[in-house]
């Protein structure tokens, strides 16, 4: 889903364009790029974190994730990132992120991501010597 949030500052909104992912071959994640100046930044993280984000603030260390009304009638969910150069507090539409992550689980339904992995595969790998 390609979307704007808005990077919050002292005062001022920056519309930021990011494109909200998720993949099948990598069930447990989603995955945000945040392209701004010119400059593409990545982060990834638990699909269940914007999950649980939606109904109460959630998270810890680098991404926390919440909603609060804006008026009576629409909400804003929140991203803040920390990272070793700082952190960064992201707004975004209540309604377009949740019907995202609805369809996200349409690919595959919540808490049945681990039957979409392919174990053996990652046990072989695990055990194999170099």
């Amino acid at each position: 889903m390609d979307t704007v949030l808005y990077l919050l500052g002292r005062q001022i909104k920056v519309p930021v364009f990011a494109t909200f992912r998720y993949k099948e071959s990598d069930p447990f994640a989603v995955s945000i790029d945040f392209i701004f100046d010119g400059t593409v930044t990545s982060w990834k993280f638990a699909r269940e974190l914007i999950k649980e984000g939606l109904r109460q603030p959630s998270g810890q260390g680098d991404i926390t994730i919440w909603t609060a009304a804006n008026d009576a009638k629409s909400y804003s969910i929140y991203f803040r990132l920390h990272s070793t150069e700082g952190v960064t507090i992201m707004e975004g539409d209540f309604h377009s992120i949740s019907q995202w992550l609805e369809q996200s689980y349409m690919i595959i339904p919540c808490g049945a991501e681990s039957l979409s992995i392919d174990w053996e595969v990652i046990l072989r790998k695990f055990f194999e010597k170099d």
